[in-house]
């Protein structure tokens, strides 16, 4: 390991819109344990981000604090405030930066989670893609993550994009899609289905019960649809990547949505199928598996 990785303990906290995930690495040792995962309480994120900090500092020597913010943290109001789409509420970052921690955007952070799906290459970059609550999209390099230096480190704001914009061969739906979040999210895959949804007012839809969804598609006859889902979301990373397809190693792809497709063989083997249709992306799912801990070869 380079002189640059992260002394004694890095702690990373991904708030998501459904779960908050957190994670504490020894870098120099070269093992991680993914601790926690919780549900998402908008009425107590400040609550539930310090019960973590406590929780891990009286076992770890924390010595740097990461945390992921689900919003444009580029351009925070004057308060210090940033929105959070999939939360429907705003959160001061300023408390954090202020208090020694390091706000990336959540896609950033949960690339901590995908580190093992690396095969721990650590030198190349690697494009992380989030299908959850919302869309996320972020290009990281593992060593720098390690390194708690995100310089390099590129997130985008994708998921409010004019999804007409990319011209993509989108499944028939009855249903308005006017950007990405609209058809890549997991809200966005029930609509096909027309799945009943809730939402949270200013906030991107989220699915009432992602049960139902799991359900249906486990039904044959919902496979022709998730497949052309499918095919227009490979469309779109190569859109997203354009020049960059020949400097990222690998892409991979996390979140509910990740796991949901992991869970069902029927579900794994249509997404590895249509994914063999475009080898250039090298593009793989990886799931966040809370409580284990990893090796990490150097």
């Amino acid at each position: 390991m380079k002189d640059s990785i992260v002394k004694d303990c890095l702690l990373v906290i991904d708030i998501g819109g459904s779960t908050i995930h957190s994670i504490i690495l020894r870098p120099r040792t070269s093992t991680f344990i993914r601790f926690l995962s919780a549900a998402t309480d908008r009425s107590k994120i400040d609550t539930i981000i310090n019960d973590v900090v406590s929780a891990a500092s009286i076992r770890f020597p924390i010595s740097t604090r990461v945390l992921g913010i689900p919003g444009d943290i580029s351009m925070p109001e004057p308060d210090g405030t940033v929105f959070c789409p999939p939360l429907g509420i705003k959160i001061n970052i300023s408390n954090y930066t202020t208090s020694g921690w390091t706000v990336v955007n959540d896609t950033i952070a949960n690339s901590y989670f995908s580190l093992d799906a690396f095969h721990f290459n650590l030198s190349t970059r690697h494009s992380i893609v989030t299908l959850g609550t919302s869309f996320g999209f972020c290009t990281v390099c593992p060593s720098d993550l390690l390194g708690a230096n995100f310089s390099r480190c590129d997130s985008y704001e994708y998921a409010h994009m004019p999804i007409a914009s990319f011209e993509l061969p989108l499944p028939a739906t009855d249903h308005p899609v006017y950007y990405v979040h609209d058809m890549f999210s997991v809200s966005g895959l029930a609509r096909l289905f027309n799945i009943e949804i809730s939402a949270i007012p200013g906030s991107v839809v989220k699915l009432s019960d992602s049960i139902a969804l799991a359900k249906v598609l486990d039904n044959p006859c919902a496979h022709p649809i998730f497949a052309e889902w499918i095919v227009a979301f490979l469309h779109l990373i190569v859109r997203l990547l354009q020049n960059e397809l020949q400097v990222v190693s690998s892409v991979i792809v996390s979140g509910g949505l990740a796991s949901l497709i992991v869970s069902s063989d029927a579900l794994s083997e249509i997404f590895c199928k249509k994914a063999s249709e475009f080898p250039a992306l090298n593009i793989s799912l990886s799931i966040t598996k809370p409580f284990s801990v990893a090796r990490m070869s150097q």
